[in-house]
């Protein structure tokens, strides 16, 4: 069996092992032995960690979702002081829809990812929607995804204290059903013609909700 000091190095290259198989052959491509054939130990590892691909696949899931607030918190911690609401609001936006590029969309493998290499757009557009496709049909997966919402909801609301519980409530919610929407547009590769990318709209919005919190 893998020694204790090495079980973390092992589950994160497994999990990054199946980030990359489900951005580029789905969740279906994404088998056990596809995994071990990307991983530098054998399938009996794996097994030793996940005792099913539905495990795996879970376990990848909720490591991608903690990847987007890692990255939130480490763009607040480099502002060197306590962050405004809009500021919190804006670390969201920029993490969730970094700049917009068809090739994001294109079909086709991508490359393997190295240790701690972050996640391209490309790579975040592709998860994005097989992930969620999950959460659809599997119960596990869907509360997973409002485990989430729970913990985003909470964080952006607290930015709007002077609209009250409620106000505060429905600015939460309406932001990331924004969110949600222009990451599937991104996903698809629809942009506008004549508006500004996806991010640029949501701080607006976001601009609106902080200027009548003030």
């Amino acid at each position: 069996m893998p020694r204790k000091s090495n079980e973390d190095d092992r589950r994160s290259e497994t999990i990054r092992a199946v980030w990359a198989l489900v951005a580029s052959r789905g969740i279906e491509g994404a088998t056990i032995e596809r995994v071990a054939g990307l991983c530098s130990f054998s399938k009996g590892v794996i097994h030793y960690y996940f005792d099913s691909k539905k495990a795996l696949l879970l376990a990848a899931f909720q490591a991608y979702l903690e990847a987007y607030d890692g990255e939130i918190a480490a763009k607040l911690a480099a502002l060197g002081r306590e962050p405004c609401a809009l500021e919190v609001l804006e670390a969201v936006i920029d993490s969730t829809l970094p700049p917009f590029s068809m090739e994001d969309v294109e079909p086709g493998e991508l490359p393997a990812l190295g240790p701690g290499e972050p996640l391209s757009p490309r790579y975040k557009a592709r998860l994005f929607i097989q992930f969620f496709s999950l959460a659809v049909r599997e119960r596990e997966f869907a509360e997973v995804v409002r485990l989430s919402y729970e913990r985003q909801g909470a964080a952006i609301e607290a930015c709007f204290p002077a609209l009250g519980p409620a106000g505060a409530r429905e600015a939460s919610a309406s932001l990331m059903a924004l969110i949600d929407g222009f990451s599937l547009h991104r996903v698809l590769g629809y942009l506008p013609s004549g508006l500004p990318e996806h991010a640029e709209l949501g701080r607006r919005f976001a601009a609106g909700f902080s200027r009548r919190a003030l």
